[in-house]
């Protein structure tokens, strides 16, 4: 691999889309540590490989179109799976807080504006999660029909946000939604006797969990990305708004973290600056509302003791947030 981030969420999505209505069987292996094989049409399956810069990749192709399989993975080997910018791979979102191809706006080659280091504003505190406790579970047929209909529904929400400037990334999250472990996983969960929403909840935990286990910390962001798509499916499966913050009033936003749809459709005129209890630089989220100007205080648990409506003021260099009241 020649990628600085290896194959993470999106060159991943990458080879998913190459090998897509190909009559080939395919599987990779990481040659180096011995991981795999992973079935190369799931994202979250080839992320799960950790195959980082150095590293060799195994593929076993069979099947009818198991040379053109081959052909459509030397070809995007040979663009870096996607992730160079300007054809040198060692820009390819080389550093922390950095963004490779893909995560700065397309129509816009000018650096990302700088966000204010201090900012003051009221807290508003964002759950993001939709309020399902009213659901009411049909038989299994209609729990998964409604399953059925909220992906086609995420999906399109996705390609409105993928033909804007952060297209790779919410690419890949629609390969993630596409994700065979995940299809397979709801429907033999409701199948069991679980609502759409309950097969839906444990299905993205295990996938979650499955990237927060990683040992590399790039890597285990993108269980960020699966946490969003969880929250967006239970959202449709109710017939709520897929956007959020929903008439977030103006000031600093307090999520738990923040993941890519947020960033992207956050309005900055109201939103002074974004404050999460959890997660890190390399997040989707994080990557985007950089590119936007947006002020960020990441995996900053304290803010936890903020209550809605408290000024407060954030420094975004000395990492730090406190009531303006408060010496």
């Amino acid at each position: 691999m020649t990628n600085v981030h290896g194959l993470h969420a999106r060159p991943a999505a990458a080879v998913v889309s190459a090998l897509s209505g190909l009559d080939a069987r395919v599987v990779i292996s990481n040659a180096t540590s011995g991981a795999g094989p992973a079935d190369a049409r799931s994202v979250s399956s080839l992320a799960a490989l950790q195959l980082h810069q150095g590293q060799v990749m195994h593929v076993e192709a069979s099947g009818a179109a198991a040379p053109q399989a081959r052909q459509a993975l030397d070809e995007l080997a040979a663009r870096q799976f996607g992730d160079a910018t300007n054809g040198n791979p060692s820009e390819a979102g080389n550093t922390p807080g950095r963004a490779s191809e893909g995560e700065r706006p397309q129509q816009d080659a000018s650096p990302a504006p700088v966000a204010t280091a201090v900012v003051e504003g009221p807290v508003h505190i964002i759950d993001p999660d939709p309020d399902v406790a009213g659901y009411r579970a049909g038989s299994a047929a209609i729990e998964q029909a409604r399953f059925d209909q909220a992906r086609h529904h995420v999906a399109g929400y996705l390609d409105d946000q993928a033909s804007g400037p952060f297209a790779a990334i919410f690419n890949a999250q629609k390969a993630l939604l596409n994700d065979a472990s995940l299809r397979t996983g709801v429907s033999s969960a409701i199948d069991k006797g679980a609502s759409s929403i309950e097969a839906v909840s444990a299905t993205m935990a295990g996938l979650s969990a499955s990237f927060d286990k990683l040992s590399d910390p790039y890597l285990r962001e993108r269980g960020q990305d699966v946490r969003s798509l969880d929250r967006l499916l239970r959202s449709a499966i109710v017939g709520a708004s897929l956007r959020w913050p929903r008439e977030a009033p103006a000031g600093v936003w307090v999520l738990p973290e923040l993941d890519a749809l947020s960033a992207a459709t956050a309005d900055t005129a109201r939103c002074r600056a974004i404050i999460t209890l959890r997660g890190g630089d390399t997040g989707h989220g994080a990557i985007i509302a950089r590119q936007r100007g947006i002020a960020l205080l990441l995996g900053y648990p304290d803010a936890a003791r903020f209550t809605e409506g408290q000024e407060i003021r954030v420094d975004t260099i000395a990492r730090r947030a406190r009531p303006v009241n408060e010496s």
